[in-house]
């Protein structure tokens, strides 16, 4: 990520198709998509190898973290080799995608507070 200051306000950004400073581990996960659940996951994504989909939902990555001891970050527009590849968001669509996040958090059993997470959007250039 990086920063430039404008009237004494630093901004953060990524660089378009370039490489990021984190791995994916069981802390970080890289999504090119915007499936948040399994629904929503394409037919054609499916793995005829082992007959499920290739491309997982956000959903299923942000439960795992949730349950884990540390938490983590998923990073949307990121594929898995780190690339920045975007996603081309109007305030809309990130205003859903804050309200998907904001559902599924509070239909949990228990429900998360909002404390424990957030949503946020990184600009790319």
């Amino acid at each position: 990520m990086e920063t430039i200051e404008i009237d004494s306000i630093t901004h953060r950004y990524y660089v378009s198709d370039g490489k990021i400073a984190v791995d994916e581990d069981g802390s970080d996960d890289f999504k090119c998509h915007l499936n948040f659940t399994q629904d929503q996951v394409p037919p054609h994504s499916c793995d005829p190898k082992y007959d499920r989909p290739s491309r997982q939902p956000i959903l299923k990555t942000m439960n795992a973290m949730l349950n884990s001891k540390t938490g983590g970050t998923t990073y949307l527009g990121v594929s898995d080799d780190t690339t920045v590849r975007g996603l081309l968001l109007n305030q809309y669509r990130m205003d859903r995608i804050v309200q998907n996040v904001q559902d599924v958090m509070d239909r949990s059993t228990p429900r998360i507070p909002p404390h424990r997470y957030c949503v946020n959007f990184v600009d790319q250039l």
